[in-house]
């Protein structure tokens, strides 16, 4: 038997409350819960046995895996509530045929379930052999004046909107080519392809990355602030008002420093080559 029958206020019933009560009451309880579980895997009638052998007190003991000492008192109190019974040396659950009558097994009800359908074929066999009147048979051929629509309607669900590869792919790539921040490339190009842009929007994408492009906050700290290609087509940031052109200050060049104070020096020297030869001159001139 695959399961049996347990009532759902089985901890409010009267006997199992007595039964709790005792010394280890909830332990003696749960091997109630384990006969009652033994005898439906033997299925039995309710009769603790295995083939003509009955269960001892030891051998159930084992079984549910507790003490032989606690078996027997579990036993005991079982016996005095009425809630097991022994007949010609074998324990038994007395009434759980009548408790369990609507837990059938597995086998049984598959085979009850075929011999219905069974009995209902040959009803219906016997029945077409008797009408002898010819039975209309509906012409299938048609079908429902809507079952097309339907169909188109289906398919149309189905099927995602196919963008020309050519045109997609290629606009893209020189979407991809002046974008600034060359990250996420294969989500840039499903955006791309998912917004499918006309001739319009290309150009006006193209617009607005050349002038975003030369603004302070795209071109400070190497371009962080850019957005990820994928996430300024999700966000159509190409429809926002453009701010203000700056221009971020001309890197440091190393070599025209260098130039710069080379020249720099050499106008030194001279300035002090020509204060040097003043008064050389006036000397000269003196003599």
């Amino acid at each position: 038997m695959e399961w049996f029958k347990l009532k759902s206020n089985l901890l409010q019933n009267d006997k199992i409350a007595l039964i709790r009560a005792e010394v280890d009451g909830d332990a003696l309880a749960f091997l109630w819960v384990g006969l009652l579980c033994l005898a439906g895997s033997e299925d039995n009638g309710g009769v603790f046995r295995i083939g003509d052998v009955a269960l001892t007190v030891r051998m159930l003991a084992h079984i549910l895996n507790t003490s032989p000492d606690r078996m027997r008192r579990a036993l005991e109190l079982f016996k005095k509530y009425g809630m097991v019974a022994e007949k010609e040396g074998a324990l038994y659950l007395p009434g759980w045929e009548k408790h369990q009558a609507g837990a059938a097994t597995a086998a049984v009800r598959r085979q009850k379930e075929r011999d219905r359908k069974r009995l209902y074929r040959e009803s219906l066999k016997s029945d077409e052999a008797a009408c002898d009147c010819p039975q209309s048979v509906p012409d299938l051929s048609q079908e429902c004046p809507h079952a097309e629509e339907e169909k188109e309607k289906e398919k149309e669900k189905e099927t995602p909107p196919i963008v020309p590869p050519g045109d997609g792919r290629a606009s893209f790539a020189s979407f991809w080519k002046v974008y600034p921040k060359k990250e996420g490339r294969s989500a840039a190009e499903k955006a791309w392809l998912r917004l499918a842009p006309d001739e319009e929007t290309v150009e006006r994408i193209h617009t607005y990355l050349a002038a975003r492009s030369r603004t302070e906050e795209w071109l400070k700290e190497n371009g962080r602030f850019v957005p990820r290609a994928d996430n300024f087509l999700h966000r159509r940031c190409w429809e926002d008002p453009l701010p203000e052109e700056t221009s971020l200050p001309r890197s440091y060049d190393l070599a025209e420093a260098f130039e710069r104070a080379v020249a720099k020096q050499r106008s030194g020297l001279m300035t002090v080559a020509a204060h040097q030869k003043e008064p050389r001159e006036a000397a000269l001139e003196g003599d």
